[in-house]
Order: structure tokens, then C-alpha cells, then sequence
């Protein structure tokens, strides 16, 4: 009998099969050799070295180790109602990833907040949106997915705002750790009809320039964006100017309609504008006499349709003197940009200096400058909002350098009191090893009732990382 042979169809078919698994174990083999020495191969790109005075969220210290995954959330929406009952977290899927530099905003129906979200498709900061019915039950679908994928690709600074029709604006950056050609200032709009988001860049970063530190305000049919930009994407001896866009409010996306220059800036940071209800705005900033002045003042200029730019003015004391960086006892990234709120057409400005030593919430309206809360450890991270009558709310925190906490506090009507249902303690925090937290706080009226949101870290919430705290006050 002859032996059976093998078409040699067949032969080839099972010599190519052999081969083919061989190819495949290899390179799994080669796939995790990559994998646990960290993919040498790869040649590892330089953290770039942003002028000392921009966003604390541009800075290397706020990578907090190499790119990674994040991971997968259990469901695509998570909901959350802790730690209750009167403080509860905005970022609700975020456990053990921080979210950092949180903002708030409300209309009748709807409360909405952002923040830098670390808990994204590579591990770095991205556009947070969370939002809630009643101002203590909390959604996350997780950071919003809109720019282009890159390891070190990022998002912050984040802004929100929202108007009585349910258009959502959120304002920030776009930019990478290693590239200074990726990104710039951006504006988003969610349009309530369809759940879609809509994206404008305003300004585009490159090798010679850095768009920094937005600010905005949405008032009837304008949206007010302002923002910083740097002669330099690396390097400390560079001039920073403000800019101004006016743009079109509601859900349809487009160019600015202006783009304006804003008078007495030269080396400025953190410009904060606002609605004067009659389609103009408010502009508050930190100026500096130089690129590298550790010690700025705090200007106050307005816009209007017809007139034009008024004369800039200091509105700080002679006194004023920046809040140390790092604040005493702390490792923490500081910062005294201002906030500011128009409450019946005045403009209310609020920072924290440490002008006498300690450091404190300041507020300036044109009848002059008051010390909010003149007692206790070194306060920072100052928000203010309108209360809907002639005044304003003003919430921050207050820094205990012996015990490491820090609470958070609401001023209203002269009156002092804690929001915070328990201490938070940064010192701990490990993800940025303490040193990073953010510039950003924010206040919100709901339904009449201050709310407010910070970043916060305690032991039984969100492990060691920080989260986006709030606090509905009654």
C-alpha cells in the first residue's frame, strides 16, 4: 500500500499555519518585553518648560508620572450622592484619578460643572463635565472626548457656563506636555436639542506662542472670552497680553466677531471678565512690572459697544503682596488672580494676598476694598457669584499650615460660615505629590441657594487624589 500523501496545497497551507503562530507568540513575547521595561525603544520626549507665570496646569508638575491608561468605568453614565449630606462630589467616576481646577454654573433646571479630569483615555487632564438636577446628586459620563489622541495630549482651566435656554459653553485649553504646535484656547457649546457638542478653537498655540489661562462670561448674546497670550512656548522673559473675543451666544458654533487688545497689559495672568448687562463687560486681571516680578497689582478696566476701553485702574492696595508660593506649611501651587461677579450693574472683585502677613479674601466694589474674614490660617482659592439682589456670595478656603487641613468657607451678608462637612488635607494627596490642586474655584445660585465647588481631598472619598467637592447651601 502506498503511503497517503498530502496535496501540496495542503503542505503549504500547514507550513504557513506553523509559521504564522511562531510570528505571533514572537511578537507577544516582544510585546511584553516592551511593556515591562517600559518600552526603551521608544526615545522618550522632553516635558516642555512653560514660562514660570503661565496655568499652573501647563507645568510639568501636573503630569504626575508617564502616560497611562485609564480605567474602564463600569458603566458609561455613573451617578454618585456622596459623602453626603451636604457635601457631595461632582466627578463621580473618577475614583483614584484626580479632578482638579473644578468650576460651576446653573440655570433654573440644571446645575453643570467642569474640571480637569484625570481619569481619561491616557491618564492626563481632559475636560470634565458633570451635572446634577438638584444640586446634590451627581452625573459623570467622563471626560468629554473631542480632541485628538496623543500621549501627551491634555486639557484645563476648565470653564462653564450655561443660559437660561440650556446652551452649555465650556471654556479651556487644548494643548501637549511635549509639543508647543498642538492646541490653544478653545469654546464649546452642547446644543440642549441634540447633545452634541461643538468646538471653536480662538487661538492657536505654536513654537513662538502659548494661548494661556481663559476666562469668560456669557451675557445675553455675547460670550466674553479672554485670555493670555505668551511670546514664548518656553521660557521666562516673555511678555503676556491679554486678548478679548466676543463671540455669538446659543448652540451654533462660529468665528469671533471681534478680537480686541486690552489696554495696560503687558505681563498679565488671569483675566476674569464679566457682563455688565448692557453689552459690555468687566475685565480683572493681575498685572506684573516685569516677566519675572514676584509681586503684581490687580487692574480693573471696562468695554463698552460705543465708548470703547475706559482707563485701566489699580484697585489693590499699595499694600498687596502675592500669596507665597508654596503657601507656608503646604507644598501647594498658588496663585492671587481675581475673581469678579456684576451684581445690578456693579462690578465686585475678589482675590487672596497676603498683604499683612497671613493670607486674605479681599473684595473691591467702587465704594472700596473690605477684608472678608480677617482670622484663622492662610485663605485662598477665592469664587464669587451674584445673589440675583444687590450683593454677591464669596466662597474660599482656609489653609491651617500645623494640622495640614483645609476647609472650605461661604461669606453672605457679612457673615462667616463653614461649607465644608469635613477637612480636607492636600498633604496627603499623591498622585502630584501635594504640590497641585489647581487656581480654579467656583459659585453658582440654584434655585436661589448658593452653590459652591472646590478641589478637596479626605480620607473617605476619592482615596488620595483630589475630586471637585461641592456644597448647596441653604
Amino acid at each position: 500500500m502506498q503511503p497517503e500523501r498530502y496535496p501540496i496545497t495542503e503542505v503549504v497551507s500547514l507550513r504557513y499555519l506553523v509559521a504564522l503562530v511562531v510570528t505571533l507568540a514572537a511578537t507577544v513575547v516582544t510585546a511584553l518585553s516592551l511593556q515591562l521595561r517600559g518600552d526603551a525603544s521608544r526615545p522618550k520626549q522632553e516635558l516642555l518648560r512653560r514660562p514660570a507665570r503661565a496655568s499652573a496646569i501647563l507645568q510639568p508638575f501636573a503630569v504626575a508620572g508617564a502616560p497611562k491608561k485609564a480605567r474602564r468605568p463600569r458603566s458609561s453614565i455613573a451617578s454618585c450622592l456622596r459623602p453626603g449630606p451636604t457635601n457631595t462630589v461632582a466627578n463621580c467616576k473618577s475614583d483614584g484619578l484626580p479632578a482638579v481646577e473644578p468650576w460651576v454654573a446653573a440655570n433654573t433646571r440644571l446645575v453643570v460643572a467642569s474640571a480637569a479630569d484625570y481619569n481619561s483615555y491616557n491618564g492626563r487632564p481632559q475636560f470634565g463635565f458633570y451635572w446634577s438636577k438638584d444640586g446634590r446628586r451627581w452625573f459623570d459620563g467622563g471626560p468629554l472626548d473631542i480632541f485628538p489622541h496623543a500621549d501627551a495630549n491634555a486639557g484645563g482651566d476648565p470653564l462653564i457656563a450655561i443660559d437660561t435656554r440650556g446652551v452649555v459653553y465650556y471654556a479651556g485649553m487644548f494643548f501637549s506636555y511635549t509639543r508647543c504646535d498642538i492646541g490653544g484656547v478653545e469654546l464649546l457649546r452642547r446644543d440642549p436639542a441634540t447633545g452634541r457638542w461643538s468646538r471653536t478653537e480662538l487661538a492657536s498655540n505654536g513654537k513662538t506662542v502659548l494661548q494661556d489661562r481663559p476666562g469668560f462670561a456669557v451675557e445675553g448674546r455675547t460670550v466674553v472670552y479672554a485670555w493670555a497670550r505668551f511670546d514664548s512656548c518656553e521660557g521666562s522673559q516673555v511678555e503676556s497680553r491679554l486678548k478679548v473675543a466676543l463671540l455669538s451666544s446659543g448652540p451654533v458654533a462660529g468665528p469671533p466677531r471681534r478680537v480686541l487688545d486690552v489696554p495696560g497689559s503687558v505681563y498679565s495672568q488671569g483675566a476674569a471678565p464679566a457682563g455688565d448687562g448692557r453689552g459690555g463687560f468687566w475685565l480683572a486681571w493681575e498685572e506684573y512690572p516685569d516677566a519675572t516680578a514676584n509681586v503684581g497689582s490687580i487692574k480693573l478696566v471696562h468695554w463698552a459697544p460705543v465708548e470703547g476701553w475706559s482707563e485701566p485702574k489699580t484697585i489693590s492696595p499699595p499694600s498687596f503682596r502675592d500669596l507665597p508660593d508654596p503657601l507656608p506649611g503646604f507644598r501647594l501651587d498658588t496663585s492671587s488672580v481675581p475673581a469678579i461677579a456684576v451684581s445690578k450693574g456693579v462690578p465686585h472683585v475678589v482675590w487672596a494676598s497676603a498683604d499683612s502677613g497671613p493670607g486674605r479674601i479681599f473684595l473691591w466694589t467702587p465704594k472700596g476694598i473690605e477684608t472678608l474674614h480677617d482670622a484663622g490660617g492662610d485663605q485662598l482659592l477665592p469664587a464669587v457669584a451674584a445673589d440675583g439682589g444687590d450683593d454677591v456670595i464669596v466662597s474660599f478656603s482656609r489653609a491651617k499650615p500645623r494640622s495640614g487641613r483645609i476647609d472650605r468657607l461661604l461669606w453672605r451678608h457679612g457673615r462667616v460660615q463653614v461649607i465644608s462637612s469635613a477637612p480636607s488635607y492636600p498633604r496627603n494627596e499623591t498622585f502630584f505629590t501635594g504640590r497641585f490642586i489647581g487656581w480654579n474655584s467656583g459659585s453658582a445660585f440654584f434655585h436661589g441657594r448658593p452653590i459652591s465647588v472646590w478641589p478637596d481631598l479626605r480620607r473617605r472619598t476619592q482615596g488620595k487624589t483630589v475630586s471637585a467637592m461641592t456644597a448647596l447651601t441653604s
